[in-house]
């Protein structure tokens, strides 16, 4: 199937074989479909027409867990106000004000992160967060991964294999 007509003239295609009478799984073969998608293309054939055989989004028609824009608002604008609070303290403090149903820290997290509250910030082969200006932060990162390079420095200069001291 290496023509460049559209899908669903394609799909039009293999409906019209099947109700032509091909074997299903023959059309399923040509066309390099499931025999599943075959029948389901005819069902919508069937009850819609040709617009039933267009491509459809897959995209969800609600996001019931989704957290309300009023919550996310409320996240930003506490996080605005306590710069030094990171997503547990943050939850607490939604608690607090009776928010229901409450958002894991998680989900308060990508929400700081969607926002631009916090970077992430990449050390070697670990990684962590770090909030966006916070200064104290960086200097410890900084003395982490010297600590870290000295360290290593230390091992390569001592002896493979030590004497014993007895």
């Amino acid at each position: 199937m290496a023509d460049t007509t559209s899908s669903a003239e394609q799909r039009l295609r293999a409906v019209q074989e099947m109700l032509a009478g091909e074997p299903v799984a023959e059309v399923s073969r040509r066309y390099e479909v499931s025999r599943q998608s075959l029948y389901r293309w005819r069902s919508r054939y069937e009850k819609e027409g040709l617009a039933g055989l267009q491509a459809r989004s897959r995209r969800p028609h609600s996001s019931p867990g989704r957290l309300r824009g009023s919550v996310e608002s409320l996240i930003c604008a506490l996080r605005a106000e306590q710069p030094g609070w990171g997503s547990r303290r943050l939850v607490t403090e939604l608690a607090r004000r009776g928010i229901v149903p409450l958002p894991s820290h998680s989900t308060v997290h990508r929400v700081l992160v969607r926002n631009e509250l916090i970077a992430k910030v990449r050390d070697g082969a670990a990684s962590h967060w770090a909030e966006a200006g916070d200064e104290r932060d960086r200097r410890i990162a900084r003395l982490e991964e010297e600590v870290r390079r000295l360290t290593a420095r230390l091992d390569s200069a001592a002896p493979r294999d030590p004497a014993p001291c007895h």
